[in-house]
């Protein structure tokens, strides 16, 4: 009992205690001389009010008592029927549980209000699923079984542009030996890669017309027998190409090749080579102004060109690139202290470049080699090189790098756009040496990277989706509707504090496609897998998750986790009739002396 009950209580009998201790007072002050008694019996008769006192507020309040803590061993999807439980155990199968010992419960949070005296759990199996992982408020033990044998990592596509090539990528459990395949549509089998126990492995497809697709993820053992499929859900999109202006100090090959390979994939390109005595040779030329380059997705630049600029182009460049373009620098010999300080004020500061260095083709273009063999009558093929520029302190992520990590791709964010710097001088090489596929890839994956994004953000799940659990379901908005593929609308509640790119938890009831809608426009689609997909993935995520609840519990452990109750009043109740008699006894005795 507690608050102002408990004050009451303790206000009541304190007044009684202060007129009785009054009263006994004003008696011993006014008794005849020989009638108070002995010297110990005042004193005595002050001390047994207090005790009767305390004793009455302790009847009728007893202090909460600790109960025996004692283990909850939680059975899980993956745990054994026989369980070692010791005297005092509390066993309890969750539903995801097999049949077997303990008792069965919905949930954990109704054996943790049914067994409250359970100091401490005892996860048996794969793991607490995520109905059950924010309940727990106690220790947790849990020892993490052994890797299951299918997939145990996965990471999905994401949307690509027709005929571009996604990457399926994970890791594997237990498996001695065997084969990850990823099978398109059609049943063709268009990637493998042999794996063993722990391994991880990436495989590739090609996309193909815009649209939805399932591509098939295979893991087979070493008798070719299929351990375990994974649906990855594929979305093809036809953006609209990036609007591209390129500016060079004097014309090139490499320019003369970009120029060829732009307008081959549909890049809308703007060129402006300078040729000398102020002349200019330009192709749709767009002005430098903050208006114009606003409307640019990527601009890419030699340093030359960079120097002939006058102050307020630059000004508009920087401030283009803040507002969300894309900005690839392309030096091509070492820079002046101008543009060395320039270049370093939009995140790149670079040093050296005096010197070229040859470059390893496979390393630079990450695909497999050309399996034609070179024709030794052809011309000779200029020599693959790279400036050695530095970026001295400048935190940049690597695009691109050769055999021995040195960087010739790097970019960072400047704003709300993203500034790069390319340092190999004649990517052009590739594609006289008959390697134009790695020359493709190079600038298409560098034009991908840093050219503006899209305005209007695809909606996306966080991870994989299963049916009949929650998920996630990111870059919608309050007004956005989920429709499943049996036609039922949902309509995600989003938190308002969660900001802008807020995400909404959902969960869905059917496997498959789910549009999502805002008002009669499709904003794209989501994948949902079937509840019992991925056996080995959902026992690792499930897995994770709960040793996660276990290490946070160590901080737990320090408090001493402890369950009470309320305590029983007949130990008082007699000391408190122990403590009346005493006092009847007393004034007995000084009645009869006075």
């Amino acid at each position: 009992m507690s608050g102002p009950s408990d004050l009451w209580l303790v206000f009541l009998i304190a007044t009684g205690v202060a007129i009785g201790l009054i009263r006994l007072a004003f008696w011993r002050r006014g008794a005849p001389h020989g009638a108070a008694g002995p010297s110990w019996r005042f004193p005595a008769l002050l001390t047994l009010n207090l005790l009767a006192a305390a004793l009455l507020y302790l009847t009728l309040d007893p202090p909460d008592v600790g109960l025996r803590s004692g283990h909850m061993v939680v059975r899980t999807a993956g745990a054994p029927v026989a369980v070692d439980a010791r005297p005092g155990d509390v066993i309890v199968s969750l539903p995801e549980a097999s049949l077997g010992v303990g008792e069965r419960v919905p949930d954990l949070a109704t054996a943790l209000r049914r067994h409250p005296e359970a100091g401490r759990l005892r996860v048996l199996g794969n793991g607490l699923v995520a109905r059950d992982q924010w309940t727990v408020d106690r220790p947790v033990d849990f020892d993490l079984a052994r890797p299951p044998i299918g997939f145990t990592h996965l990471e999905l596509p994401q949307p690509v542009a027709p005929g571009a090539r996604f990457t399926v990528s994970g890791s594997v459990g237990s498996v001695a030996s065997g084969t990850v395949e990823l099978v398109d549509p059609s049943g063709a089998v268009v990637a493998r890669m042999p794996v063993t126990s722990g391994s991880r492995f990436a495989v590739q497809g090609a996309a193909r017309a815009a649209g939805s697709a399932l591509f098939d993820l295979r893991l087979k053992d070493a008798r070719g027998q299929v351990l375990e499929r994974i649906e990855i859900p594929l979305q093809t999109r036809e953006d609209s190409p990036p609007r591209v202006v390129v500016m060079a100090g004097a014309p090139g090959p490499e320019l003369r090749f970009l120029r060829r390979w732009a307008e081959g994939i549909g890049i809308d390109l703007s060129l402006q080579l300078a040729l000398g005595a102020g002349v200019d040779l330009t192709v749709r030329p767009v002005p430098i102004t903050t208006a114009r380059l606003s409307e640019a997705d990527l601009l890419v630049i030699d340093e030359r060109r960079w120097e002939m600029l006058g102050g307020d182009e630059r000004a508009a460049v920087r401030a283009a690139v803040a507002g969300g373009m894309g900005l690839l620098l392309r030096p091509t010999g070492p820079l002046s202290q101008t543009t060395q300080s320039d270049w370093a004020a939009l995140g790149a500061p670079l040093t050296g470049g005096e010197t070229l260095r040859p470059l390893a083709v496979e390393a630079a273009s990450g695909t497999r080699p050309d399996p034609t063999p070179p024709d030794d009558t052809a011309a000779p093929v200029p020599e693959l090189v790279r400036r050695d520029f530095v970026q001295a302190g400048a935190e940049s992520a690597t695009l691109l790098s050769d055999p021995d990590g040195v960087p010739l791709a790097t970019w960072r964010p400047f704003g709300a756009g993203r500034v790069g710097v390319w340092m190999v001088a004649n990517s052009y090489a590739l594609v006289l040496s008959g390697q134009s596929e790695r020359y493709d890839a190079l600038w298409s994956r560098m034009f991908s990277v840093l050219a503006r994004g899209e305005g209007q953000p695809s909606p996306r799940l966080d991870g994989m989706a299963r049916a009949g659990q929650r998920a996630s379901l990111c870059g919608i908005s309050e007004d956005d509707v989920m429709i499943a593929p049996t036609g039922a609308r949902t309509q995600p509640l989003l938190d308002a504090r969660a900001g802008p790119s807020s995400c909404a938890a959902i969960w869905p009831r059917d496997a498959g496609w789910h549009a999502v809608m805002r008002g009669e426009t499709e904003l794209g689609l989501v994948y949902v897998h079937g509840a019992d997909a991925a056996p080995s993935l959902l026992a690792t995520e499930l897995g994770a998750k709960t040793l996660d609840l276990a290490h946070a519990a160590v901080e737990r452990e320090q408090a001493a986790w402890r369950q009470t109750t309320d305590g029983s009043p007949w130990p008082w109740f007699l000391g408190l009739i122990a403590a009346l008699t005493s006092l009847w006894w007393l004034e007995r005795k000084r009645s009869t002396s006075g």
